[in-house]
C-alpha cells in the first residue's frame, strides 16, 4: 500500500525545492527524498481548480530492452491557466529514472505552459529487466493546495509481465503467437510470418546454442520474438529479441523429471541471468474431468506452476488422441491451470494442433484437425484466459517440419490476423458488463466480454461436442445500440435488450457492441 501525506504539506515541499535551486525550464526533477506526495491510497481528483488544469490525464509508460533505448522518450503535459489571475503549478516525481523539465512555473491569466517528463538513459539504463520500474508523477496548485495530476509513471524493462495475465515487450501490450521448435532459417522462419506467426519458442536444431544467435537475427530481420533454452552467449542473453527462457524440462511430469531439478534448472537459469522471465512447457495431466485426467496429480501440478514466471501447456486432442469431441478441452484446460494452479496470477499459454502429425501410437485413420477444430481451439483457449497461442505443426513417420494442409494455412493466416487485429481488446481485464447468454437447446457454449472505449467485445464459441449447430441469445440490462459482427460483413438488429446468432458447429464469432 502506499501511504500519502497532507497535500499542503508536500506540495508546499516541492514549492520550496524549486524556488531554491529550479525554475521552470531548467529541466531537473525534484529528489525523491523529502515528504511523501500527498493523498489517500488511490488517485486524487483531477482539476482544474482555480483556473488551472494540466493535459493529458494519462500516464507515462515507457520501455525498452535492458540497456535502452526506451520509447517513448519523454511525454509532454500542458499546464493552462483558464482562470483571469496569476497562478503558480509545482510538479513531484518520485521515479529516479524520469526527469522533468521544469518542478515550477508561473502563468498568467489565459496562459499556459509544457511539462515535459522524460527518460533519464543513464538511470534507466542500469535498471533490473523482467520488471516494471514504477513511479509517480504529481503536479499542483499551491495556491488552492489542488492536485491536478496525480498518476502512474511506469518503465518496463524487457519483457514484462501485466495485469498478472498477459506479456508487454518493451512497454507494449504483446500476444505471442508462436510455432514450436521450427528451423533457423530464413525459408521457415518467411513461412511462418505468412501465417501470423510473430514468435518461435525453441528451434528444431541441435546442438541448440550453435543456432540461437542465427534465430535471433532472422527473427530480428522479421519483426519476431523467440523464447529459447538457455544460452550464456552475451549476444543471445542482449537480443532484443529475446522474450523469455524455456527450461529444458519439456512436459516434466509425463517424462519423470522432478519437481526439485526443475526447481534447479530454473534457479540456473535466473541465477546466470536475471533479467528474463523463464517458462516451462507442460504435458495435458495437470487437467481432469469427467472423461479425463487424474486428480491425483493436482498435488505435483501445484509444485511445478509455483515456479516460473510463465506457464505453457499443450493438448492435441484429434490428432495426439484421435478424440474429436475433446476439442472444447484446450479452452477447458486454459481456464483449469489458470483458476487451480495459478490463481490468475500468471501468465497461461496454449499450444493447439495443426497438423496430422501421424503418431506411431493413435490408428492409421487419425487426422490432424480440420480448420473448424484448430479455430475452436485457439479461440476457446483464448475465452477461457490464454494470453499466447502456440501451434504444433511437426508429422513424424516420415517427419515434416510443417505438414500443414492448405485449408489449415488459410485458418491460421484469418485466425491470427484477428488475434493480432483485436490484441489490445483480448490484453485487457474482463468487462464487468452484465450479460447472460442462452442457448435455446441448453447446449454448452463460452462466452467473454472485453471493452475498449466506447465498444464492448463479445467473444463466442459453440463448444457443442455434439458437433450440432447453436443458437445463443445474448442478453443485457440495457438495449444495445448496434451489433457488429466483426470480420463478417454483417450486422444484427438488437431486440430490447437482447441480440440472438446462430452458429455452425465449433463455430466462433467476435460481436462489436455499442450502447
Amino acid at each position: 500500500m502506499r501511504i500519502r501525506t497532507s497535500p499542503i504539506l508536500a506540495l508546499t515541499s516541492v514549492l520550496l525545492v524549486a524556488c531554491s535551486g529550479g525554475s521552470a525550464g531548467e529541466g531537473a526533477s525534484v529528489p525523491a527524498a523529502g515528504p511523501q506526495p500527498p493523498g489517500p491510497d488511490g488517485p486524487l481528483p483531477p482539476g482544474p481548480v482555480g483556473g488551472l488544469a494540466v493535459t493529458p490525464a494519462e500516464a507515462f509508460v515507457t520501455g525498452g530492452p535492458k540497456g535502452g533505448p526506451f520509447a517513448p522518450a519523454a511525454k509532454t503535459y500542458t499546464v493552462k491557466n483558464a482562470s483571469a489571475v496569476t497562478r503558480t503549478w509545482v510538479a513531484w516525481t518520485d521515479a529516479p529514472w524520469l526527469q522533468l523539465s521544469a518542478t515550477s512555473g508561473t502563468l498568467a491569466g489565459g496562459a499556459e505552459a509544457q511539462l515535459v517528463a522524460s527518460v533519464v538513459p543513464g538511470v534507466a539504463g542500469g535498471l533490473a529487466g523482467a520488471q516494471a520500474h514504477a513511479g509517480r508523477l504529481l503536479v499542483g496548485d499551491l495556491t488552492f493546495s489542488e492536485v491536478l495530476l496525480d498518476t502512474d509513471v511506469e518503465l518496463h524493462v524487457g519483457t514484462t509481465i501485466a495485469e498478472k495475465s498477459w506479456v508487454k515487450v518493451h512497454g507494449q501490450d504483446f500476444f505471442p503467437i508462436y510455432v514450436w521448435q521450427q528451423p533457423p532459417d530464413s525459408y521457415w522462419v518467411g513461412y511462418h510470418k505468412s501465417l501470423g506467426i510473430n514468435t518461435y519458442m525453441d528451434h528444431g536444431y541441435t546442438p541448440n546454442d550453435q543456432y540461437n544467435e542465427q534465430l535471433l537475427a532472422l527473427l530480428d530481420a522479421n519483426d519476431m520474438h523467440a523464447v529459447l533454452e538457455f544460452d550464456a552467449n552475451p549476444n543471445v542473453v542482449g537480443h532484443p529479441r529475446l522474450l523469455a527462457w524455456l527450461t529444458d524440462d519439456d512436459e516434466p511430469f509425463h517424462t519423470g523429471v522432478s519437481v526439485a531439478d526443475v526447481q534447479a534448472d530454473y534457479d540456473s537459469i535466473k541465477a546466470a541471468d536475471p533479467d528474463h522471465l523463464v517458462t516451462i512447457n507442460f504435458g495435458s495431466k495437470f487437467y481432469w474431468d469427467w472423461q479425463f485426467g487424474d486428480p491425483g496429480n493436482e498435488p505435483a501440478f501445484q509444485q511445478y506452476t509455483d515456479i516460473p514466471e510463465l506457464i505453457s501447456f499443450d493438448f492435441y486432442p484429434v490428432t495426439g488422441w484421435n478424440q474429436p469431441t475433446w476439442v472444447y478441452m484446450n479452452g477447458a484446460m486454459s481456464a483449469f491451470m489458470r483458476d487451480v494452479y495459478v490463481d490468475h496470477a500468471k501468465p497461461v499459454w496454449a499450444i493447439v494442433e495443426a497438423s496430422d502429425q501421424r503418431l506411431s501410437w493413435t490408428p492409421p485413420s487419425t487426422t490432424g484437425p480440420s480448420p473448424e477444430q484448430m479455430r475452436l481451439e485457439v479461440w476457446d483457449s483464448i475465452i477461457n484466459g490464454a494470453t499466447a497461442i502456440g501451434y504444433f505443426t511437426i508429422a513424424f513417420n516420415p517427419f515434416e517440419w510443417a505438414n500443414l494442409t492448405p485449408a489449415i494455412e488459410a485458418e491460421m493466416q484469418r485466425t491470427n490476423g484477428q488475434i493480432q487485429a483485436l490484441s489490445s481488446v483480448i490484453l485487457s481485464p474482463p468487462s464487468t458488463l452484465p450479460l447472460s447468454t442462452v442457448e435455446v437447446s441448453g447446449q454448452d457454449h463460452d462466452v467473454t466480454v472485453r471493452e475498449e472505449g466506447s465498444s464492448y467485445w463479445i467473444f463466442a464459441a459453440n463448444t457443442d461436442m455434439g458437433y450440432q449447430p447453436a443458437t445463443i441469445d445474448f442478453h443485457f440490462n440495457q438495449p444495445p445500440s448496434s451489433v457488429a459482427v466483426y470480420d463478417e460483413g454483417r450486422t444484427i438488429t438488437p431486440t430490447g435488450n437482447s441480440f440472438t446468432d446462430a452458429f455452425q458447429p465449433l463455430e466462433v464469432h467476435v460481436y462489436e457492441v455499442k450502447f
